[in-house]
């Protein structure tokens, strides 16, 4: 194959895998929104207390080495306020 016809290749292929994982976190996304979790989260005003809280999952995502992680929205019991936080799913408690 020439240079050019490979360089044409390589950049279909990285439409395609753009396109790919788009579609994939967009499905990820549908399948985790609205989950109730638990998870552990350590306060901003007490460092060394460490919070089980309740939360829901608002989006799925992946990290640089394409593990899932989840964007959880859950209320701050230090300040009441709505917050959200990234957690592994092996982050997760029962």
């Amino acid at each position: 194959m020439s240079k050019l016809l490979l360089t044409f290749t390589e950049q279909e292929l990285h439409k395609k895998m753009k396109s790919d994982r788009h579609r994939l976190l967009h499905d990820l996304t549908l399948s985790v929104k609205h989950q109730r979790v638990k998870f552990h989260w350590s306060g901003r005003q007490r460092k060394d207390h460490l919070h089980k809280l309740d939360g829901t999952v608002i989006k799925g995502g992946l990290d640089y080495n394409d593990d899932i992680t989840l964007v959880i929205k859950f209320m701050n019991p230090e300040t009441e306020a709505e917050e959200s936080v990234v957690r592994y799913i092996s982050e997760l408690i029962e």
